[in-house]
């Protein structure tokens, strides 16, 4: 297929954007094969670059159009033996390797690198980053600009000149032995931590820096995968600030459900360590987001969930484990980053610095870009501001529990609602879920502790609770489901506890009921209840509890309070 157009017909007002022209032979060149050629590129700010690149496809999925991408790497000899290294922009970092990227499935040219701006933004508002990391140039994501390409004078489209995936974008030195980027190659169970050992030669990741890992760096990364496999909800809290950074996971999870990107949760997933411990998620292939299929052909449902992260169950684990960061994360990033017109104004910019001479002349060359009749403007406007919206409503149902902040998944016709910011918090507790639950509405509160000794009684206690008749007090019943961890043993003298205490009018206690959980019922909710329970006289409040006498793992879920003789049947509060 013929590639080009004659420049007559090309619109002639057009924006000026800097031009990239290439010329040389272009025969055998494909993904693995580069070709030499010279270059000239003319900057918007007077700089006229000029030298000689090695040339080759760049891509995956994208090797399949016509419109190809090109990886780019510029040296100052025709021989192509010293390299040149130049800052196209004043804030990028020098280098010599870049990406021609086609962006053949986007007509806008808009996806791929406002995500990054707005998840570099986001790197930069959280509260720990890596040293090297934040040093990095964009925090490590991608940068790109416009421009117009030319081969061998033949106008080739609209590109936009990305930075490349390799150290300089990552901040990582050939000299430090700790510093590796791991990327998930497939999808498959491998990466998506389903397996405790992966291979490290495209099968499964491949190798983003150094050119190959080490033994100790491989060793690094599958202690972090079999964690991941292993570890359940309970241990993955207790002990994940081992292997990862969690907040870079919780930002990575949340941005990819909110750009709803089907393409980065397993498959395109990075993972970057600079100790050779401590890994960090670090997302680099954005197209394929705010609806647009991977092949540009098609949208995609706006409303769909993606919260259980397509199995990779890293992001799974932690997001059940840290469900409590996880809604206050969220709620920050949606009064900063992704505010509704912070994230339209991201892309309005972007495609006004192309500009419409220059989108028409790009159609002419290519008028086969699958999606002309798909996206633009008004598409990326409406799907960015619905889908925020959606996400508003998935998170408050996944993790928060509902909007005045009750715990998560209370009983519909319980007669009072449990708001956290109420409750009276003695030990190790935060907002979780139920493992292999999360779509399903499964979450509570957990405890998590071992090691002590003695009677030590870590709760979790409610708002008083008003009864309005002392001399006269109603007849309750009162219940909720508990899940106990295999992985903590429990003695004989441990006790899991869902109470009801009754107090006077001056805090005494009269008396109280308890639930006692099964230690032998391990990893399968059980359902405790009390009904038909007649409140003492001079009952003036009551207190609900979730109580622990020493040690184990936890969790409770479905609290319920009824102030009628039997429970009703569960509802969900979402």
């Amino acid at each position: 297929m013929d590639n080009t157009v004659d420049t007559s017909h090309l619109a002639t007002s057009v924006k000026t954007l800097p031009e990239l022209h290439l010329t040389g032979d272009l025969t055998g060149m494909s993904h693995d094969v580069y070709k030499n050629l010279s270059f000239d590129f003319k900057l918007n700010d007077g700089r006229d670059i000029s030298g000689f690149a090695k040339i080759k496809w760049q891509g995956d999925g994208s090797l399949r159009w016509d419109k190809k991408s090109y990886k780019f790497k510029a040296y100052e000899d025709e021989a192509c033996k010293t390299k040149l290294k130049f800052k196209p922009l004043a804030d990028w970092a020098e280098n010599s390797d870049f990406n021609l990227k086609a962006n053949y499935m986007d007509i806008t040219h808009a996806r791929n690198i406002t995500n990054a701006a707005l998840f570099a933004d986001m790197t930069a508002t959280r509260q720990h980053v890596n040293d090297e990391l934040a040093q990095a140039i964009n925090f490590g994501e991608i940068q790109g600009f416009p421009i117009r390409l030319w081969i061998n004078d033949k106008f080739n489209g609209v590109y936009t000149f990305n930075t490349g995936k390799n150290g300089t974008l990552l901040n990582m030195s050939k000299d430090n032995k700790n510093h590796a980027a791991v990327e998930a190659a497939q999808f498959n169970d491998t990466t998506a931590f389903k397996a405790d050992t992966a291979k490290f030669d495209n099968s499964d990741f491949s190798v983003e820096f150094p050119d190959a890992l080490s033994d100790p760096l491989k060793t690094s990364f599958e202690n972090l995968m079999k964690f991941a496999h292993n570890s359940s909800i309970f241990d993955f809290r207790a002990h994940q600030d081992e292997y990862i950074n969690i907040e870079s996971v919780i930002d990575f999870g949340i941005f990819a459900n909110v750009i709803d990107d089907t393409d980065m949760e397993v498959k395109n997933a990075m993972y970057v360590t600079y100790d050779g411990t401590h890994w960090t998620m670090v997302p680099y292939d954005l197209d394929t987001s705010w609806q647009l299929q991977w092949d540009g052909k098609s949208l995609q449902p706006i409303d769909q969930d993606l919260f259980d992260f397509q199995g990779n169950q890293l992001l799974y684990k932690a997001f059940a484990a840290n469900q409590d960061l996880v809604y206050k994360r969220y709620r920050e990033l949606r009064q900063t980053v992704l505010r509704g017109d912070n994230v339209i104004n991201h892309i309005k910019k972007f495609m006004q610095s192309v500009g419409e001479p220059n989108y028409e002349n790009d159609l002419k060359t290519w008028p086969d870009l699958p999606s002309e009749k798909l996206t633009g403007m008004s598409q990326l406007q409406y799907d960015m501001s619905k889908r925020l919206t959606l996400i508003d409503d998935q998170i408050e149902r996944h993790f928060g529990g509902g909007r005045t902040q009750v715990t998560p998944n209370f009983i519909k016709n319980s007669d009072f609602k449990y708001d956290l910011r109420d409750w009276t918090v003695v030990g190790n507790f935060y907002r979780t879920t139920y493992p292999g639950s999360m779509n399903n509405g499964s979450a509570g509160v957990v405890y998590s502790h071992s090691g002590y000794n003695q009677v030590m009684w870590d709760r979790i206690e409610s708002t008083p609770i008003p009864i309005s008749d002392p001399d006269n007090p109603p007849v309750i019943s009162f219940g909720g489901k508990i899940m106990l961890s295999s992985n903590i043993p429990l003695s004989g003298d441990d006790e899991i506890l869902i109470s009801v205490l009754f107090l006077d009018a001056n805090q005494q206690r009269l008396g109280g009921v308890n639930l006692d959980s099964d230690h032998s019922q391990l990893e399968h909710p059980q359902f405790l209840k009390a009904e038909g329970i007649q409140i003492p006289k001079g009952t003036v409040n009551l207190h609900m509890e979730f109580a622990f006498s020493r040690n184990g793992h936890a969790i409770l879920t479905q609290p319920q309070l009824n102030f009628t003789p039997t429970l009703g049947n569960y509802v969900s509060g979402n």
